[in-house]
């Protein structure tokens, strides 16, 4: 891609937040008021919760994942507000399926898509999401996207198959950059970096004014501490 349309810069005002906290700061961006949307991998529903929040009673939730343990943990999190419940749909399910997953009327109309992948927090970490899983449901995400709408994928590679499943997904969403697909890459530009976690941002833009050539891919820098160097934070 040509380097010209490639921005790299640091910025320091987020430097004290991990990666769950930058997501939801994101999100929080994002109007969601009687919007569709889906957490694709539930885990412990922190990020479900979240959602349903946000969506307000006209809003709808899917939520999905793998580990009965996690479909379970997730209901119970939503179970003590019934209103917040009645927005949310838990399945379990493959993400890497997300395509068959989500009902067909959903298509095009899908305002935000959360990705928070790894391990359980809490489980056992023999159990993650996988590198060609993750790129195949990212795909299907994309294509669930509204105009405007936003995919967001928090990637952590400190555990074994982290940092390929990572590569893989950076790697994807550069090829899927262009005038009506933007990425943001966010990673930490602190000392012993490695291993940390990294965040992808990618949203499906509205038709673009023919007039503007706007940067199609952005990296940032920041320091994004968490407090276990891999995924010690709550999903």
């Amino acid at each position: 891609m040509d380097s010209a349309r490639v921005l790299h810069w640091t910025e320091e005002a987020l430097d004290q937040r991990n990666v769950v906290a930058l997501l939801h700061e994101r999100m929080a961006e994002e109007t969601l008021e009687g919007a569709l949307v889906v957490d694709a991998t539930a885990g412990n529903g922190h990020d479900t919760e979240f959602l349903a929040r946000a969506v307000g009673a006209s809003g709808e939730v899917l939520a999905i994942d793998l580990q009965a343990s996690a479909v379970e943990a997730t209901r119970r999190r939503l179970a003590g507000d019934p209103d917040l419940a009645r927005r949310v749909r838990v399945i379990e399910g493959d993400h890497a399926t997300l395509a068959d997953l989500t009902p067909t009327s959903w298509a095009g109309r899908v305002s935000l898509v959360v990705f928070n992948l790894g391990y359980l927090p809490g489980g056992s970490r023999a159990v993650t999401t996988r590198a060609g899983s993750s790129r195949a449901a990212a795909a299907a995400a994309l294509e669930l996207l509204a105009p405007d709408g936003l995919l967001c994928m928090a990637l952590y590679t400190g555990h074994p198959g982290g940092a390929e499943e990572a590569a893989t997904l950076r790697a994807w969403s550069a090829e899927q950059a262009s005038p009506r697909v933007r990425v943001h890459h966010i990673r930490d530009a602190g000392d012993g970096a490695a291993g940390r976690p990294e965040v992808l941002l990618i949203r499906r833009r509205a038709a673009s004014n023919p007039q503007e050539d706007p940067p199609t891919i952005q990296h940032f820098e920041h320091e994004v501490p968490a407090s276990d160097p891999d995924q010690g934070v709550a999903e």
